[in-house]
């Protein structure tokens, strides 16, 4: 078993090695630091769990590599303000890039990139949100839409947002007629523990908002929802 700080350890090491390196010195480097064997399955359990929590990113390379996702804090910005006082934005499609990468990763979670969101469904695919970027606020967001045909849970959803950030004092939550927002700030691991708050409670209860059979038709209507399960894991 791997020791407590192997995590802090990889992260460490990837810090010290521009932020990227190969999955074989990824493992050997942690190796020698901390003074054990690696095996190949302590190391991808310990990718795993890097992946799944948003701090790194898989990454071509001969044999595969991994990287630090960028979470630039506060003073580093400031530091890096132009003359004018305008400072560096990172894309928004490299944004979602990162978001997706992270989320993918989340057990129980199905993804699928959009042009400007990310549709995640969860909840044995009862419960549908949406997740991106909203640059106007400098931050992610996790979104309930209120879906043709579905019962209206905008109460429950405003509930869940309130409880799943409960944790952020910088988070807040939005609510319009048919979207309900939370906006959990610029950090894509901070987004991805939400998240995975979120799939959490939703283990209770339920948004009931994704695609699913009705009807007295349920062949058909679960050759159609299987499809979009398909077109989303694509």
């Amino acid at each position: 078993m791997l020791p407590r700080n192997s995590r802090r350890a990889l992260i460490k090491i990837l810090e010290e090695n521009g932020c990227r390196l190969g999955n074989g010195k990824a493992r050997k480097l942690p190796e020698a630091k901390l003074e054990i064997e690696i095996t190949q399955e302590d190391f991808n359990h310990l990718k795993e769990q890097l992946l799944s929590s948003g701090s790194i990113k898989k990454a071509p390379g001969r044999g595969g590599a991994i990287e630090i996702i960028p979470s630039t804090p506060a003073s580093e910005q400031e530091s890096s303000q132009s003359i004018n006082g305008s400072k560096p934005k990172e894309s928004v499609n490299n944004r979602i890039d990162n978001l997706i990468t992270s989320l993918r990763y989340l057990p129980g979670a199905r993804v699928k990139q959009n042009k400007h969101t990310i549709t995640l469904l969860c909840g044995d695919d009862n419960d549908k949100l949406y997740c991106g970027w909203e640059e106007t606020k400098d931050s992610y967001f996790i979104q309930y839409r209120v879906e043709t045909g579905r019962d209206d849970r905008s109460d429950l959803a405003e509930k869940l947002f309130h409880e799943a950030i409960s944790p952020l004092p910088t988070a807040s939550v939005q609510r319009l007629s048919n979207f309900t927002t939370a906006y959990v700030g610029e950090n894509v691991a901070q987004c991805n523990r939400v998240v995975k708050r979120l799939m959490a409670l939703l283990e209770d209860v339920t948004l009931d908002n994704a695609p699913q059979q009705s009807g007295t038709t349920p062949t058909a209507s679960a050759d159609s929802y299987f499809n979009e399960i398909a077109s989303i894991i694509r």
